[in-house]
Parts: structure tokens; sequence; C-alpha cells
């Protein structure tokens, strides 16, 4: 039979068709076959797609303090005409500190926030806006207790920085503790005013100052037919306050414990402790009593100190002095023949220390 056209074709085209299907399913096994190895619609490797650059975020403030005292606000680096505010107005003032390194630290300012308490707006209000720290003046209604606030670091507004977390929240007159300090130095001091009748001639015995513990305060008054003896004691404490760094302080106490025996009431005063008191054998007074007095609470014996500790520059030390308290003044005004009330009272001043109530941030 001869071949027609169509025959002849069909013999050419089917050989040519298997190979390629072979090579478009299998492809390795063109290959092994010696031929050249085919990607039959290879298709193009996906890009990743590209992750924007992160924004930086300016870090936050550090921790808040607030004073209401208008020298522990000069001191925290506020100026005196904001300061002032704090003595005509029922204000606070509120300081921190922040720092940053690098390009992104274009600032702009801070946003000082309301952060719980229900007051003046209620949480997230922004009460004011500023460079660097503030007063806040306006007390609510319902006072200060309670009323908290954060702050916050905010950019240049052509910055792409992003504004900073919140500080650790600050609450005032509510967020505070009671830190005991120990004295880290102490002195105690006696003499003897004594005066023979028969010749009228006063002597006065001054002991070496002492510095151990615990500490003798008060008067002993020992009289005879032929003399009179007088006995007193005084001490003195510094303490540093170093420690408390840049939190406020809100007023506190200086306490001791009683000794066994002791009278219901304390039979010393406070002062601040004159310059040169470290040094010498006897201290006197060059000023008068603190306000208040000494108060018992149990075993415990304190003396309120608020004002002074709360416009102390901590960078001084911190020193207070005990007096006798006498019928007819301090030791210096007995003369001769001059007969005191009958008196002896001796307090032991076990643990001296200061209590005091130190604003710290939750």
């Amino acid at each position: 039979m001869k071949p027609t056209l169509r025959s002849v074709l069909a013999a050419l085209v089917l050989p040519a068709a298997l190979e390629l299907a072979t090579a478009m399913v299998y492809p390795c096994l063109a290959n092994q076959a010696g031929g050249p190895a085919q990607a039959i619609h290879a298709r193009p490797t996906p890009r990743p797609t590209p992750r924007p650059t992160p924004v930086p975020v300016l870090p936050a403030p550090y921790a808040l303090h607030y004073t209401t005292n208008p020298d522990t606000c000069v001191h925290a680096g506020d100026g005196p005409t904001q300061c002032s505010w704090l003595t005509h107005a029922k204000a606070v003032d509120v300081y921190w500190s922040w720092k940053c390194s690098g390009k992104d630290c274009a600032l702009e300012g801070f946003h000082l926030r309301l952060a719980g308490g229900g007051h003046a707006g209620g949480p997230g209000k922004t009460v004011n806006i500023s460079s660097g720290r503030f007063v806040v003046q306006d007390e609510p209604k319902s006072g200060w207790h309670g009323v908290c606030y954060v702050v916050t670091a905010y950019p240049l507004s052509l910055h792409t920085a992003a504004e900073s977390k919140p500080s650790a929240r600050i609450c005032i007159h509510d967020t505070s503790k009671t830190v005991i300090i120990k004295p880290d130095k102490l002195r105690g001091y006696d003499r003897i005013y004594s005066v023979l009748y028969q010749d009228n001639q006063p002597k006065v015995q001054t002991s070496p100052a002492t510095a151990y513990s615990p500490l003798t305060v008060g008067g002993q008054f020992d009289p005879t037919n032929q003399s009179q003896v007088n006995i007193f004691q005084r001490a003195a404490y510094q303490f540093d306050l170093s420690s408390l760094r840049g939190n406020s302080l809100f007023g506190g106490s200086f306490a001791y414990d009683r000794g066994p025996a002791e009278p219901s009431s304390s039979c010393a005063e406070l002062h601040e402790a004159p310059s040169g008191w470290a040094s010498s054998s006897w201290i006197a007074p060059t000023d008068r009593p603190l306000p208040g007095k000494f108060a018992r609470s149990g075993s415990t014996m304190s003396w309120p100190i608020d004002n002074l500790v709360e416009r102390w520059n901590r960078s001084t030390p911190f020193a207070l002095f005990l007096e006798e308290i006498y019928g007819v003044g301090p030791a210096e005004q007995i003369k001769s023949s001059v007969m005191p009330y009958s008196f002896s009272c001796q307090s032991v001043i076990i643990h001296p220390r200061l209590v005091l109530k130190v604003g710290v941030t939750v």
C-alpha cells in the first residue's frame, strides 16, 4: 500500500510530540538521556516584601518628683519666681530628669498628664506642656491626695521620632514611704558646776567629749550643807541625707527609745547643732529650741522637725543637739550661791534616728 502524505506527516510529528511531552513532565529524565536540561514555563523568584524602617521612639523621662516647699523647689532647679507660688497658693512643683543620646533626640517638650485619681478632668488629660519642669498651681477642690501624674517626652513636629512612653506614675501626698536614717556621727558632753558656800567661788569642770552610744541627756542637782554640785549632760547627732537623692521630703521627726526607769517626759529639748560641735568638748545653743516638744508613744520619744528637714540642703550635714531642760535655765546661767530648784532628770538616748516621710514613685 502506498503511503499517503498524511501518514508521512503523522510518522514525523508523533515521535517529536512524545519527546516534548517527556521533557515537560520529567525534565530530569531528558537530562539523564544526554539531552539538554530544559526549564519549561519557569516562574521568576518572588522578591520579599520590603519592611518599613522602624520609627525611633524617644526615651521616657525618669521618675517624677514633687515638692510643696519653695526652698526645695529652688534647690531642685526651678526659678525663684515659680517657686514662690508654692508659698502663696496651694500648689506643687513637679520635676524630673530626661536623657537621650543619638540623632533621634530632637525634643519639642514634655506632656504632663493626669494618670488617675479622677480630678481635674480625669485620667489621660494633658495638664501642661513645657520644655522643662514646671509648677502645677491649682489644687483640686477635693485636695491633692491621690492626684497622680505621668510625663512623656515628645519630638519636634518635623522629626521622625515618636512620643515616649509615660514615666512612672507619682501621686501627690499619697506616694511616699517612711525612711529611717541612723546617725553617722555623735558626741556626748559632760560638765560639772560646783561651789563651796564658805568662799562662794564657783568651779567648772568639763570632761572630754565622748563618741559612744547610748548617751545621757539631762541634769542632776546635788546640794549639801556646805556646797552644791550641778551635773549637766548633752548630746549631738549628725545624719547623712545624701541617700535620699532627689526624692522630695515631706516632713519627719527626731526619735529615740527611752532607757529603763525613764521619767514620763523627756529631760531634753531639741536644737539645730551649732557650728564646731563635732570638735568641741562642750556645746551650747545659739538659737531657741525647735518648735514643738518631745511626745511619748510607748517606749519612743519623738520631736517633729517637718519644716527643718523640708528646707535642708542635702549636700550639707544635718546635725541636731539635745540640751537638758532645767528649772531656772541652762547650765551657763548657774551662778555661785544661786540655789536652783531641786532638779534631777536624766534621759538615756537609745537608738537615736530620723523618721522621714520621703516622696517616691510607684
